[in-house]
């Protein structure tokens, strides 16, 4: 598979990309309920938003989301070949004239 990324097209885009998607695709499972939160937010999910807006950092309190990536794999360090890890959701935000990368990931 490329290192392409394509438009979603709503929560069950992102099922396609789980490793085990019969266990993990119910609603109350961390990929489920993540979607779901990321799909009806219009920029960042409330919860997160408000995380950024109470920090004592101003620099926060403006974000935007560039681009997010469900189910984005990520090698482990130190691990062979077969060694990856999912993280539930990988966003790249804009912050007052710089980008940054955060991950979520809930278990």
């Amino acid at each position: 598979m490329g290192n392409f990324f394509v438009p979603s097209k709503g929560i069950l885009s992102w099922k396609e990309y789980l490793a085990d998607p019969l266990k993990q695709w119910k609603k109350g499972c961390s990929a489920f309920e993540l979607a779901v939160s990321w799909e009806n937010a219009n920029n960042l999910p409330y919860t997160v938003n408000n995380v950024f807006k109470n920090s004592n950092i101003t620099l926060f309190h403006n974000i935007e989301v560039l681009y997010g990536f469900p189910e984005y794999k990520v090698a482990l360090p130190g691990g062979n070949a077969n060694a990856i890890c999912r993280n539930n959701f990988r966003a790249f935000i804009f912050i007052q004239y710089r980008w940054q990368a955060y991950s979520w990931c809930y278990f």
